[in-house]
Parts: structure tokens; sequence; C-alpha cells
């Protein structure tokens, strides 16, 4: 039943694409960020879902000429580079056949984030993408809120399997991470109900944070909590309500989640194999990428027994649990150099949307987006720094709303002939046509 469920709802997408190719782009990013079909039993599982509308999606954006020119950003040009890049270390990595699956995986989902980049261009597009991405992850986080609630905390959450969030520490960053992207929500929603629905989801997606067990996504969430008091208005407010929201969950943990934060003083001692395992991995990262230099080992290639045990003898093969090391391991120090950049491009963008579009009426949803978003990038990078999340996408689809918001400010500025905001006096700036809008799904402006 949940297969032919799923189907119906699915088959109804793509019929909506027909009428609005961006449908497809929501539909696309539902599948990727959210994979429902993992949580399928029967022939759903065996459906290639994805591939279906992407090429479905990208042929309705070329008959109806939906694409537009891609931002002329940092962030565009270094995940073109990356894209190329990457296929070079593929190509002559240390086992092709082994990275080009990953490589295969990565390609479309570079593809998907230029597709964002090149149609992203409203705010009711933008304000539909962010509600895709917090209702996919929220899902997790409100059933492993539930979960953890019935159990007391006693077992951990853990994602759907076959993705790149099955994992319970990668789950645990990418609910973080979303966080503050359903904030944005809420802050933009005018419906009470709305607002009280986020606000539970929020609080259920820390319990599940904490249920997972995650010593990094834990310091993560802590980190998070204390950038979005830093960057609040009111911070007396925002203090007794960040202490309420992790202080009351916190609470309710048992014994065994308490044992598990306090083994984090066992990693500083060089006593916890699991995080000497990861030391052991990004050793073996840099020395194949200073040995191989400029190029390294290819996708997922410095985690195999025989390229790790040339290094460390004896030693278990580990995941690089680092997307810094991942980088560098697989894909070289330019790629890593590189990729650096445009995790800083994506912070900048976001400062510099924050900063212009907060003295123009009928903008505060572009400033409160860039606020959070900030704030959700920074969380992933602290938090990543110990997970091998290097090209997740929700991520990097946050780095393209970063370069879509920027190309917006300035193609305003450009309008209104202004050069920086200084030069704006209230009384003379208008609001561009549309962007006051409430969201409508079936407006035209989605086709």
């Amino acid at each position: 039943m949940r297969d032919i469920t799923f189907l119906v709802f699915f088959l109804f997408c793509l019929g909506l694409t027909f009428r609005y190719p961006y449908a497809g782009i929501l539909t696309w990013a539902w599948l990727s960020f959210m994979s429902p079909h993992q949580n399928a039993y029967s022939f759903a599982l065996s459906i290639p879902f994805n591939m279906i509308v992407s090429v479905f999606t990208i042929a309705m954006l070329v008959a109806k000429g939906g694409l537009e020119k891609l931002p002329r950003n940092i962030v565009t040009t270094v995940m073109l580079f990356m894209t190329v890049w990457t296929g070079i270390t593929t190509a002559f990595g240390y086992d092709v056949d082994w990275s080009y699956r990953y490589f295969d995986l990565t390609l479309k989902t570079f593809m998907f984030v230029f597709l964002v980049m090149a149609t992203s261009t409203t705010k009711v597009r933008i304000h539909a993408l962010t509600w895709v991405m917090v209702a996919s992850l929220a899902y997790y986080g409100v059933k492993g809120g539930i979960f953890c609630i019935i159990h007391g905390g006693n077992y951990k959450v853990w994602g759907p399997t076959n993705t790149i969030i099955s994992d319970n520490n990668q789950l645990a960053l990418a609910m973080v991470m979303i966080l503050p992207m359903a904030n944005y929500l809420r802050l933009q929603s005018s419906n009470r109900m709305i607002r009280l629905c986020l606000s539970c989801a929020m609080a259920l997606q820390v319990l599940a944070i904490l249920s997972s067990y995650s010593r990094g996504s834990t310091i993560a969430l802590a980190m998070m909590l204390i950038m979005f008091w830093w960057s609040s208005k009111n911070r007396v407010i925002t203090a007794i309500a960040g202490v309420a929201a992790i202080g009351i969950p916190l609470s309710m943990m048992p014994d065994n989640f308490w044992e598990r934060m306090n083994s984090v003083n066992e990693a500083a001692a060089g006593k916890d194999e699991s995080f000497q395992g990861r030391v052991d991995a990004w050793y073996v990262a840099t020395a194949y990428a200073t040995d191989h230099f400029p190029i390294g080992a290819g996708f997922y290639a410095p985690q195999l027994p025989e390229l790790f045990d040339s290094y460390l003898p004896g030693h278990t093969p580990h995941a690089a649990h680092s997307i810094y090391f991942q980088v560098l391991g697989e894909h070289g120090f330019p790629a890593l150099f590189a990729y650096l950049i445009m995790l800083a491009a994506g912070i900048f963008n976001f400062q510099y949307v924050a900063r212009e579009a907060r003295p123009w009426p009928g903008w505060s949803w572009m400033v409160d987006l860039a606020r959070m978003s900030r704030i959700a990038l920074l969380s992933f990078y602290l938090g990543a720094a110990a997970l091998s999340m290097a090209y997740y996408d929700v991520m990097l689809t946050l780095l393209a709303l970063s370069a879509v918001t920027r190309k917006m400010v300035d193609t305003h500025k450009k309008e209104l002939g202004l050069q920086s905001r200084v030069d704006i006096q209230r009384p003379m700036v208008k609001p561009v046509e549309g962007m006051e809008n409430n969201i409508n799904l079936s407006s035209p402006s989605m086709s």
C-alpha cells in the first residue's frame, strides 16, 4: 500500500511538472533530500525515480524555455571546476572502476545544483525549495524525536537505508543544518498554526539529534545555537529560549547518552579507537595527496584496504570522516583549495545579501533567508569536519542559493542605479514587483 501511495503521488508530481517545470525541480529535490522511496518495501525500491524525474524535468525546461544563465559567482565557477577536476581524478585515480560509480552519483548532484541555480530565480521558487528541504529532513527529525520520547532516548536514531544520511552521525548533522532553515520558514509564516507546527518540529528535531548519540553533531548543535543567539536582535529572550530548547531535551537523556558524550575526553587523550581511526584516515589522505600531487586517489579510494595498508600496515581501513580530508585524499590539494574557496564564498554571499537587502522594503524575507542559511552552512562546516559528507546535496543547494540571491540583489541594485548600500534612500526604493506576494505553488511563475 505504501508503494502504491508513493507511486500515485510521484505520478501526480510528474503531471504537475508538465504544466509547471519548476515542480520537477521540487520533486527532484524531494527525492534527493528525503529519499522517500527508501521507506517503501516492495516494487518502489527498484524504480529509478530520480532518473525519471530528472529526464522529464530537463525536457520540460528546455521545451518551455525555463532555464536562465547561471549566476556569475565564485560558487558557480568552483562547482564547474570541481565537476571537471573530479572527473580527471577519477580517470587517473587508484581504482577507476571503484571510483566511477561515486563520480556518477556526484555528477548528477552537481547537475541538480546547476539546475537550481538556473531556475530558482524568484521568491516563490526559493521559498518552495526551502519548504521541500525542511520538510524532507524534518520528517526524520519529528519521527526520531517521537521515537526518543517513547524509548526514553535509550536507542539511536538512524536515517533511511542506502542514503548519505543513513548513518546516525550524518543524519544528525543534516538535521542540525536544517534547523535554521525551519526557523526561516517560521519567521516568514503569517499563519499562527504553521508557526506552531514548525516550532514543535524543531523541538522534536533537537531530541532526535541528541538521540543519535553523535558527539560531533551535538557540538555542532551547541555552536549553531550560539551563532543563532549572536545574530538575534533580542539576545536576552533568545538566550532564555535557547537554554530551554537544549536544557529540557538534555534533562531527558539517559545515562548511556552522557557516557557517550564523556567519551570526548578519551578522544582528546588519544584513547578512543573511533577517533584514532579518523586520525589514521586523515594521515593516509594527506600522504597520498602529497605523493601523487596534484591529483588524489579518486572517489572513496583512500579507504580501500590495499591503499590504506600501503601507508599504515596492519591498521583497519577507515573512511575520511572529514569533508576536508575527504576532498584532499580523493582529489588532491587543488580540489581542497577550490573547495574551501567555495565554502567561504557561500558565507560571504549570504553576508552580502543580508547587508545590502536590509534597507529595502519587501526584502525582509531575503535578509532572514541569508541570516539563517549562513548559520546553517557554518554549522555544517563545523560538524562535517568529522564526517564524510563533502558532496552533500542539501549543503550544495544552499551554496547555490547564495549565488542566486546575490545575483538577485545585484540585479535590483543595477535597476535602481545603486552602487552600494549607502546610496539607498528608504523612501526612494520600491520592492521588485511580486517580491511581496505570498507563496502560491499554482502561480504562473512556477512554470
